[in-house]
């Protein structure tokens, strides 16, 4: 791995995979892994409402700015500017 490389040190499994093992988990596994996609699919039907305070909405609004006048960074510069950061932490 190079060290410009950022990586999560969890590895997860796609769909695809769960499904050619299926045939072969125990039923335990089965259940948990259903649970774990019905609350998925319950969080994602879910409609959340909440409040933005006053400085939440204007960093919202400062982000669109940024993006309709191109005020974004490419990935190479976030990862110098995060590098960057951690650097500089004691």
């Amino acid at each position: 791995m190079s060290s410009d490389t950022l990586t999560h040190p969890i590895d997860t499994m796609g769909a695809e995979r769960i499904a050619e093992l299926w045939p072969v988990l125990p039923p335990h596994v089965r259940e948990e892994l259903l649970a774990i996609a019905e609350a998925g699919a319950a969080l994602a039907d879910d409609e959340v409402e909440f409040e933005l305070t006053a400085k939440e909405l204007a960093s919202v609004e400062a982000a669109r700015a940024d993006f309709k006048h191109g005020r974004t960074m490419t990935h190479e510069e976030m990862v110098a500017s995060i590098k960057s950061f951690v650097r500089g932490l004691p």
